[in-house]
């Protein structure tokens, strides 16, 4: 559980030039100018981009860019995430700058007002819930059905749109069901 931080870049997570796998963590409530739950940037090319998998990023807060993550200059693997609730000026779920990420199997839902906000970009989204719809192979665009997201709990109901629709029969989102 990474929670209640504050930075400049990267409230609950920062990372540059890295290939580190994160895995099965919670990023809530953080606070940045840039990226308040995450931010990652690779400046080199032919290094590894950092993996995130399994990830609650929730109720995060950027003052500028990109309220859960901002991904500049990251092709960075996102498989299984559950992006709800972060805020931003500008890419209140993700901020995507000059990154060409491979977004699968994640939820982007109830973020302020902006899913994805992207600047000389072009990521590779599939599988995913994304709130206000994305293009896709197996995109959908439905109330992910969270058990009880107002009290933070963010696994799905049996009835949720997500059971098993993901890539390869698989949920889409950080939790399975309840």
């Amino acid at each position: 559980l990474i929670k209640e931080n504050t930075a400049n870049k990267g409230g609950g997570i920062f990372t540059v030039w890295s290939s580190t796998i994160f895995d099965s963590i919670t990023v809530t409530q953080n606070i940045a100018n840039y990226g308040g739950g995450v931010y990652t940037s690779l400046f080199n090319s032919g290094q590894q981009y950092p993996d995130f998998k399994h990830m609650l990023i929730t109720d995060n807060k950027a003052n500028d860019q990109g309220g859960g993550l901002y991904l500049y200059e990251s092709d960075a693997l996102l498989l299984n995430l559950t992006i709800y609730g972060n805020s931003a000026s500008e890419g209140d779920g993700i901020r995507l700058d000059r990154s060409d990420p491979t977004i699968t199997n994640t939820i982007l839902w109830n973020n302020n007002s902006e899913a994805i906000s992207k600047y000389a970009s072009s990521p590779i989204i599939t599988y995913s819930d994304v709130e206000g719809g994305y293009s896709g192979e197996g995109n959908i665009d439905a109330d992910p059905l969270f058990c009880n997201d107002e009290a933070d709990i963010y696994t799905l109901m049996e009835d949720s749109p997500c059971v098993g629709m993901g890539s390869n029969g698989e949920n889409i989102g950080a939790y399975e069901v309840e």
